[in-house]
């Protein structure tokens, strides 16, 4: 009995860890406006990142992929207007890429970032197992 009960501790605990997120910087976005909401998913490996809407910063911090989830952050933010551009920062991969996005077709964005490329997948939900 004692095994069965270390092993269903462990395994709880090991569960909370992969569940939980991580405290990173997030600047608050303004009360108002479009609002759209932003998973920063596969590529994070916990450089300093920043991310832009119309060049405002609605992100700052250290995201890092959890490779059980397969995301590494989620925020919320407002903008202007519907057509926005998003830009995604991270210096230390000499990366910074800009895109045109229409918050009309759907208003959560999954960036991605793989061999220094970065990605914008639109959808209005994203499932992680």
């Amino acid at each position: 009995m004692k095994t069965e009960t270390i092993f269903a501790v462990g395994l709880v605990l090991l569960l909370c860890a992969a569940c939980a997120k991580q405290q990173l910087s997030q600047v608050e976005p303004d009360v108002g406006g479009e609002p759209f909401f932003v998973h920063l998913q596969e590529g994070f490996s916990g450089e300093p990142a920043r991310v832009l809407v119309d060049g405002n910063v609605v992100f700052e911090g250290k995201p890092k992929t959890n490779p059980l989830l397969g995301i590494a952050h989620e925020f919320t933010g407002s903008a202007a207007s519907t057509d926005i551009t998003v830009t995604i920062e991270i210096p230390k991969k000499s990366i910074k890429s800009t895109h045109n996005v229409d918050l009309k077709n759907a208003r959560g964005l999954g960036i991605s970032v793989q061999n220094g490329k970065v990605t914008i997948v639109q959808a209005n939900a994203f499932g992680y197992d």
